[in-house]
């Protein structure tokens, strides 16, 4: 296996790598894994930064490893699915991609010879792969541009129904929410995410209800810049930011969220958003990408919101939104914290969802029965 990201880099392509190499190892297959983060080096885990000095090294890693293998399969169509594309080609073994954001979207503000390159990795790591798997439809539709639809399939994001099963989570995380309605986001704090536009529909929100506490969960570049303008508004005392969290205790924020809500403007099948949903917590997120395939199109499990003109993922994300998209939100948001008899069917409908289509038994299983297919040609 290979990934140019990984833990202890948090996000959820690296969460869903380490949950995919975890749970296939647990069924008993053998897997490598090469990456470019740096971290905790293991027996299976092998680490080499992308420099030039060291390529030359990551691509007789790539072959070493792959000597006696049934399949390479790389995240990410980019550098690291290129040279095991290549690899696979000469070993004659199977290669599959899976598809998530970084790599098969375009990255409007790199230079141009960064989007010369990343074109190149992108199209010719998907001709050479054998499978491919894309955790969204909106991801897929994406790779129809570069490559036929016979050779894809989609496989969801799924969430470990084992870390998230009920348990006892300690008040003293919470001192701050007591009697509050908690409002939280889990994303890193980067523009596509849109944690901005929450941030400014919040005075809409407190408007209406003073009792609302916002708990952002996640780090970023935008951070200091999201923090003066919490000060600028006065609403310090309706938010908190707790920087990164171990995704072991995230289930803890999430148990006392009343609604988790993700803004962002471009989105493959969010773990988070899976997580949430198998909790039953009110969802509220940005009507783009894989987030209206995990709450449905029309709104059965959760609600949806029209931030940005489009419907596709785009990293591209504005710097500021209309005062209507911000009250939109806001309002939305009010909907989801109402005790009613339609907030109590979403939240059942996402559960069941979460249960049957994203828990990380049924994505393993979904993975292998890819693996079959083309090991056994």
């Amino acid at each position: 296996m290979t990934s140019e990201t990984y833990l202890p880099r948090i996000g959820g392509a690296e969460i869903h790598v380490d949950n995919l190499f975890n749970k296939l190892k647990k069924s008993g297959h053998q897997v490598s894994l090469i990456t470019n983060d740096i971290g905790p080096v293991t027996p299976d885990v092998v680490r080499i930064p992308w420099k030039k000095t060291s390529s030359l090294k990551l691509v007789a890693s790539v072959w070493f490893l792959s000597k006696n293998v049934d399949l390479i399969h790389s995240h990410y169509c980019h550098r690291l699915a290129l040279i095991a594309g290549l690899i696979g080609l000469i070993r004659r073994v199977p290669v599959v991609i899976t598809l998530h954001g970084m790599g098969i979207l375009d990255h409007p503000n790199a230079a141009y010879w960064a989007r010369k390159s990343h074109a190149f990795y992108r199209y010719w790591s998907l001709q050479l792969a054998t499978r491919v798997i894309s955790t969204s439809e909106d991801l897929a539709i994406v790779a129809d541009k570069y490559i036929s639809r016979k050779k894809l399939t989609v496989i969801l994001n799924g969430y470990d129904a084992d870390l998230f099963k009920s348990g006892d989570t300690s008040e003293e995380l919470f001192i701050e929410t007591k009697g509050k309605k908690v409002i939280m986001t889990v994303r890193r704090l980067v523009p596509k995410n849109g944690i901005q536009y929450l941030v400014e529909a919040l005075p809409f929100i407190v408007k209406e209800d003073p009792l609302v506490h916002f708990l952002i969960l996640g780090d970023g570049p935008l951070k200091a810049g999201l923090e003066e303008r919490v000060a600028e508004l006065n609403l310090e005392n309706n938010v908190t930011f707790l920087g990164m969290i171990s995704n072991d205790l995230v289930v803890h924020y999430l148990r006392r969220a009343e609604v988790v809500v993700f803004p962002s403007t471009a989105e493959s099948s969010s773990i988070a958003c899976a997580e949430a949903m198998g909790l039953g917590k009110m969802v509220v997120a940005s009507r783009v990408g894989g987030l209206v395939e995990l709450l449905g199109s029309k709104e059965e499990r959760g609600y949806l919101v029209d931030l940005v003109s489009w419907s596709g993922s785009n990293y591209d994300a504005p710097e500021s939104l209309s005062i209507d998209r911000y009250q939109e939100l806001a309002d939305k948001i009010l909907i989801s914290l109402e005790d009613s008899p339609q907030n109590k069917t979403k939240m059942n409908n996402a559960m069941t969802y979460a249960k049957d289509n994203l828990n990380w038994d049924t994505v393993v299983e979904k993975t292998i029965s890819q693996y079959l297919i083309i090991t056994q040609k």
